[in-house]
């Protein structure tokens, strides 16, 4: 597998292109399911939400360590859209 990021300010495009098998986003605390929409909308991917991204509330960080640790443990056998 690999995987990348981006970031940083100061205008100008921040778009790369990066050969991954996996791709975690972490995005803040607050949701926004543009990115999730797209990817299932495309159908060739495995997405899953996790976290406050799933569902927004108290402890998300919490739920979200819970989360990611449940899904990275069965990733290979998750399907897309299925809660941990």
């Amino acid at each position: 597998g690999g995987g990348g990021g981006g970031g940083g300010g100061g205008g100008g495009s921040d778009e790369r292109v990066i050969a991954a098998d996996t791709v975690v986003v972490c995005a803040g605390q607050e949701p926004n399911r543009e990115l999730h929409a797209e990817l299932l909308a495309a159908g060739t991917l495995q997405v899953h939400l996790v976290g406050g991204a799933e569902s927004a509330g108290e402890l998300d960080a919490k739920r979200a360590i819970d989360q990611g640790t449940r899904l990275a443990a069965q990733i290979e056998r998750a399907e897309s859209g299925q809660v941990f």
